[in-house]
């Protein structure tokens, strides 16, 4: 019996509530200065404000929602580096999950604006850079593949390459075999 036709719901609750990780890397649009995170920049204590501003993101009612979580903060010199944990579907563009509440709130609250050169038509603060982290639960592999291959492969998968064909998956697609040629090639290094 097909029971996603009785309980549709069902399967969409599986695959909303699957999570998606990225490693997202932030660096100042055009900043005004030689800046470093880490210190005082422009009177602005950068290190606790961009904190703050994480409390913020991960307190805010629309977490409740989306699931998404910032952790593992590293604020670098130059750049500030940060994972991002989020429910499959709910990221539509990272420069707009980023954009429209950390940015937003560094810019307008904690006068980060003072860092980057004016422009009066533009309210970014960074640019966003981002890959996507699969993690296998069952060999605990990490992976980061890049982006084309980790939709085709890796996005809404449980296992990791190697523990499909382990488990007995025997036909792979161009992307799977290629995405299993590059695991094997890891773990032999």
């Amino acid at each position: 019996m097909d029971y996603s036709k009785i309980f549709p719901e069902e399967k969409a609750d599986k695959i909303i509530n699957k999570m998606e990780t990225y490693v997202v890397r932030l660096s100042l649009i055009e900043p005004k200065d030689d800046y470093d995170f880490n210190k005082n920049c422009e009177g602005i204590k950068t290190k606790e404000t961009f904190l703050e501003a994480v409390r913020m993101y991960n307190k805010h009612p629309a977490r409740a929602k989306d699931g998404a979580r910032i952790s593992s903060e590293q604020i670098r010199t130059k750049d500030i580096v940060f994972t991002l944990t989020i429910k499959t579907g709910f990221l539509k563009s990272m420069s707009n999950t980023i954009g429209n509440s950390l940015s937003k709130w560094l810019y307008e609250n904690y006068q980060w604006n003072k860092l980057t050169i004016p422009t009066p038509s533009r309210h970014k603060l960074f640019n966003v850079e981002y890959v996507p982290i699969f993690n296998c639960p069952q060999c605990l592999k990490i992976l980061s593949p890049e982006k084309s291959l980790y939709e085709n492969v890796y996005k809404n998968q449980s296992l990791c390459m190697m523990c499909r064909k382990a488990s007995g998956q025997q036909d792979f697609t161009p992307d799977e075999q290629l995405g299993l040629f590059a695991e094997e090639s890891l773990t032999q290094n």
